[in-house]
């Protein structure tokens, strides 16, 4: 309903994106049982629909340039989606759930989700006043993202795949939030040297913040009882 106070194509892009969820979960179509269909639809809903209304809050057109950018974050989300079937291979297995991992495999799911980020970060010419100092950034999250991927493509134990798919999003989102930095600093009219150190700093975070992730995997605030306590636990529920 909000969305009506805006330029007359976002509620159109709000019913599109009702009608995707809808799609996604519910049967007959059921995309989430599609194999590689759902993480290439996925996208529409989460960047597409939110992309398009932001446009539509300030203007009633697209541009060949915001276009583009859409289509480079699309591409993006998609190498990291396809990502998150990981933590369930073993239940979509069972129930028949033909994602794009289980079909294809665990190498072959790694080198599709490379492909994508790459495609992704292809669009970076194109981006308005871009600078050397986003593009080098942005080249160091994939050279890192491409590391970790190739780590996952080889890794033999569950938890181990969290912590890389998890540092694999930190930097997803990191390239999203620079990009962001990049439009602000653009707008402030901040000198070459002062963006560059502002986009080096995120940058430095962000890195810091996924090879930590990569290292420990997520926190957990799950208590593990002691393994002397673990007799009396079983004994007790046996009683």
């Amino acid at each position: 309903g909000a969305s009506t106070l805006l330029y007359w194509p976002a509620p159109v892009v709000v019913a599109g994106g009702l009608l995707l969820a809808g799609a996604y979960s519910l049967r007959p179509i059921q995309i989430s049982h599609r194999g590689v269909l759902a993480p290439m639809l996925l996208p529409a809903g989460y960047v597409a629909v939110p992309y398009l209304v932001g446009i539509f809050a300030a203007r009633g057109t697209v541009t060949r340039v915001d276009l583009l950018l859409l289509a480079g974050l699309y591409a993006g989300f998609i190498g990291r989606i396809v990502l998150k079937d990981f933590r369930d291979v073993r239940g979509d297995a069972l129930f028949g759930k033909r994602t794009f991992l289980v079909r294809h495999g665990r190498r072959a799911t790694c080198a599709f989700s490379a492909a994508f980020l790459l495609l992704g970060l292809g669009v970076l010419p194109f981006v308005r006043e871009v600078s050397t100092s986003l593009v080098a950034v942005s080249l160091a999250y994939a050279a890192i993202t491409l590391g970790l991927l190739r780590a996952l493509s080889r890794s033999t134990n569950a938890r181990r795949d969290e912590a890389l798919i998890s540092a694999v999003a930190i930097l997803g989102r990191a390239l999203v939030l620079t990009l962001c930095a990049h439009f602000a600093v653009v707008a402030a009219q901040w000198a070459p040297l002062a963006a560059a150190l502002f986009l080096a700093a995120l940058a430095t975070a962000f890195i810091g913040s996924a090879l930590r992730m990569a290292r420990r995997g997520p926190l957990t605030r799950t208590i593990v009882p002691l393994e002397t306590e673990a007799p009396s636990l079983t004994a007790s529920r046996v009683a």
